[in-house]
């Protein structure tokens, strides 16, 4: 309607007669005033790309291409760390960082390699490390055979990990631990929310060490730690923590920190914005009519790559891995969303023979399909007992045979190794012996034992047999070194 009225208003001389110009001038009375009110809602009218940004759109491709021409032969991006938040980034695009190369190893590749230079007494180094071995998808309990997740819990005293004047080791630590799959129960979760809580300062924020004044950063890493710890995001903490975010936003939309505003501070805000559930575009966090994505955006260079502040490029490929999770709206961990969404376990199974091992490491359950004997199918929707020896099957190829009974699927054989008089397989979750069959014992939720479970143990034996235990306080020990060694049976 509106351009058959633009016609006939710019086309006067198809008009016939007086009434024609009349209905003309009618016309464009009524265009005048229809042009002005589409002039004024113009002004009101959302941005053409809605927030999150997807993997396709600009603003996030030309970053992730900037971080694809910044790599090198040996698969870094910048130096480790750097290389080590870039492959979160990468994770977070939908992308796998095990086929970035630049003409040489991986992204992935070049992390392995270089692992010496991590400090394994330094729980920010581990927890880093974790994080990114975590979106790429490895095994952090095995990841070019070592257990950094142990590593981690050994520097738990009891009460928090690692220093007990900092509290940015707790809050990584919990993105970390959960990221790898531990349970929100677990006493080394629990216990460092507590300790995290009770360093809250009064303004809402936190500092990154015990008294200190608090900062954007390291709030908005506490708020995405809680949260991911199973935190309420309307609880007093998170909504005292939001609040101080709020105080500290400048009237270009973003965050200060050390007078001005800048892209990381920017970045981990927004995700932390995201984690609780609130959109960092929306009314409230605006400030002058700027959002925080407005300033950030403003930091982009034409490359796609992303400066710190407007006269200190600095780290660009940092600030770039940094904002592209941002600007996807994906908060820390980056794993934790899918794991939720698969109902995702990650457990360590042993199978143990008449004579020795047959297979042992850890796997990732989510649900199973088991066959018995007479070719049947049995579908299990949730991570159990019978599903990580199913798993381990996979992994270690051997085989395994289930038989349907009365009281639920029983494991008959392992490895062509059969009962024989009161000897056979039987399982246990954590050296307990469980109460339920493996098909009905549901990972982190079946008890006895209590959640989180770690360890699922096949063995042949008889009843009465009880397995032995063998645990070092030490994953690595050096020459005159002291470790101490403990036999549960």
């Amino acid at each position: 309607m509106l351009q058959l009225c633009w016609r006939i208003y710019q086309n006067p001389s198809k008009m016939k007669n007086r009434n024609d110009e009349m209905m003309r001038r009618e016309i464009g009375v009524r265009f005048s005033i229809l042009f002005s009110i589409l002039m004024v809602l113009s002004t009101l009218v959302i941005p053409a790309v809605a927030y999150p940004y997807n993997p396709d759109d600009s603003e996030v491709s030309d970053a992730l291409n900037y971080l694809r021409g910044q790599q090198q032969v040996d698969g870094s991006i910048s130096d480790f760390s750097t290389s080590a938040w870039a492959v979160m980034s990468i994770s977070a695009c939908g992308e796998d960082p095990h086929s970035w190369g630049a003409g040489g190893d991986s992204i992935v590749d070049y992390l392995g390699k270089n692992a010496y230079q991590l400090d394994l007494t330094k729980a920010t180094d581990v927890e880093r490390f974790i994080l990114a071995i975590t979106a790429a998808g490895d095994d952090p309990r095995n990841f070019n055979g070592t257990n950094y997740v142990e590593i981690l819990e050994n520097l738990y005293d009891g009460t928090q990990i690692d220093e007990t004047s900092y509290l940015n080791d707790d809050f990584w630590g919990i993105l970390a631990l959960i990221s790898a799959g531990v349970n929100k129960d677990a006493g080394i979760i629990q216990n460092t929310i507590t300790f995290i809580k009770n360093n809250q300062n009064d303004d809402g924020g936190w500092s990154w060490g015990v008294g200190g004044g608090s900062d954007v950063d390291d709030t908005a890493t506490a708020i995405m730690a809680l949260i991911a710890a199973g935190e309420d995001p309307d609880s007093t903490e998170i909504t005292n923590a939001l609040g101080y975010l709020k105080d500290q936003q400048a009237d270009n939309g973003g965050f200060l920190s050390w007078g001005s505003t800048n892209s990381a501070t920017d970045s981990w805000a927004i995700d932390s914005i995201v984690a609780a559930g609130q959109d960092p575009t929306g009314a409230y966090w605006r400030k002058n009519n700027n959002t925080p994505i407005d300033d950030l955006l403003s930091l982009r260079n034409e490359d796609g790559s992303f400066n710190w502040t407007h006269d200190i490029p600095s780290n660009k490929k940092l600030m770039t891995a940094y904002a592209i999770n941002a600007l996807l709206g994906r908060s820390y961990p980056v794993v934790i969303q899918e794991r939720q969404e698969r109902n995702e376990i990650q457990v360590y199974v042993r199978v143990e023979g008449k004579e020795g091992t047959i297979w042992n490491g850890n796997v990732t359950v989510v649900n199973s399909t088991i066959i018995d004997e007479n070719n049947i199918t049995h579908c299990l929707s949730d991570p159990t007992a019978l599903g990580a020896l199913d798993e381990a099957s996979k992994e270690g190829g051997f085989a395994y045979l289930v038989k349907d009974t009365a009281y639920g699927l029983y494991v008959y054989s392992i490895n062509g190794e059969e009962p024989v008089n009161l000897s056979g397989w039987m399982y246990r979750i954590d050296y307990y012996s469980a109460m339920v069959g493996a098909d009905s014992f549901i990972l982190n939720e079946t008890t006895p034992p209590d959640p989180p479970h770690k360890e699922v143990l096949w063995y042949y034996g008889a009843w009465d047999e009880s397995p032995i235990r063998i645990t070092v306080d030490k994953v690595k020990v050096n020459v005159s070194d002291t470790i101490s060694v403990n036999v549960t049976y």
